[in-house]
């Protein structure tokens, strides 16, 4: 039985992240890596999974929520975390001007 929405296309390459938001995101990355120290890779997992939820269009507001739970409390973390956010979601709007979003079809 086919599936309500089957992926139909996969970009032949990841997409490549601009050079200078690959800056900010080492920047507040590395922000964050110093406060979350060993709770980092945690973090990192998350990021990981968000922008792969997002590239393909999905929800991901738990990967956020745990990224939140994460950093909540550190001040540095959370602040730095925010731009995280910001520059993700600059990074989708980047990749699907550029048509490098897959697409969804109906069955």
């Amino acid at each position: 039985m086919p599936t309500s929405q089957q992926h139909t296309h996969k970009p032949a390459n990841p997409p490549q992240v601009r050079t200078e938001k690959k800056r900010s995101f080492d920047m507040v990355l590395t922000a964050i890596k110093m406060d979350l120290m060993r709770d980092y890779e945690f973090y990192e997992e998350a990021l990981r999974a968000v922008i792969h939820t997002k590239t393909w269009g999905g929800d991901a507001t738990a990967w956020f929520n745990q990224m939140d739970d994460l950093v909540q409390g550190k001040p540095l973390a959370e602040m730095s975390h925010e731009g995280v956010k910001f520059l993700i979601e600059e990074m989708i709007k980047d990749f699907a001007a550029e048509g490098l979003m897959p697409t969804q079809v109906s069955q």
